[in-house]
């Protein structure tokens, strides 16, 4: 899977501070404009669905605690038909 260097990693948390800092929250994007993993190691996506699905379900925002693909129509609505989640290096 997807390996973010630490480097990426302090980058984002960098991007984030100062978007905090200044109070540019529509730049920062919270809640349903943006969620943020920063991770230096190795994981499985399959790791994070399931732990994200865990938390909607005890939320009571979800059903079940099994993870499943999205739809064509769901990664054409909300992803713009991209299904890979991996961005290493991305610079903003």
């Amino acid at each position: 899977m997807c390996l973010s260097t630490l480097f990426t990693v302090a980058e984002l948390y960098v991007i984030l501070y100062d978007a905090i800092v200044k109070g540019d929250n529509k730049a920062l994007g919270h809640g349903r404009e943006g969620y943020y993993f920063g991770e230096s190691g190795e994981y499985l996506m399959y790791d994070v669905a399931k732990t994200i699905a865990s938390a909607l379900v005890k939320l009571g925002r979800g059903e079940s605690e099994e993870p499943t693909t999205f739809t064509k129509e769901e990664l054409d609505k909300y992803l713009g038909g991209v299904s890979c989640f991996c961005f290493l290096n991305l610079t903003f």
